[in-house]
């Protein structure tokens, strides 16, 4: 009967571990700095989009994730009025280690779903982005509230 007791314990402790473990929760901001030094190593990018991309592309992108497997990405003052980035979209983990957690996400602006690596690197994550896969970097935002 005590191991019974002890499985059942280990069960729960193991689910609540796995629900509060989830390294993403929280609120990341885009980091300009990180992500054009990541840019400017890779090769191939244009001149013309290395342009675009070094004039305050970067550095805007919020991303909040919830520990309920929720996650709104918005621009403050630039998506405030749409309503595909103003609610919180549910999200599958679809694998995770230690290097990264790959998520799926039903776009609604594109209309279909979505599958993102996120890469942990030391305080900040990243993920491949353009035809150019360098790094967009988010770093932990801390907002005024707390």
């Amino acid at each position: 009967m005590n191991r019974f007791y002890i499985s059942v314990l280990l069960i729960l402790l193991s689910s609540n571990c796995v629900a509060q473990d989830f390294p993403l929760v929280g609120v990341w901001k885009s980091n300009e700095a990180m992500t054009l030094e990541s840019m400017n190593k890779v090769e191939g990018v244009t001149k013309k989009s290395k342009k675009l991309f070094s004039n305050n592309f970067f550095g805007k992108l919020i991303l909040d994730f919830r520990s309920d497997n929720e996650l709104k990405s918005f621009i403050p003052g630039e998506t405030d009025d749409l309503e595909e980035f103003n609610k919180y979209q549910p999200f599958e983990i679809l694998s995770r280690n230690l290097e990264y957690i790959e998520l799926r996400q039903y776009s609604k602006i594109l209309n279909e779903s979505m599958t993102q690596k996120y890469y942990f690197n030391e305080e900040c994550l990243y993920v491949y982005t353009s035809k150019w896969n360098f790094r967009e970097y988010f770093c932990k935002f801390i907002t005024k509230s707390g």
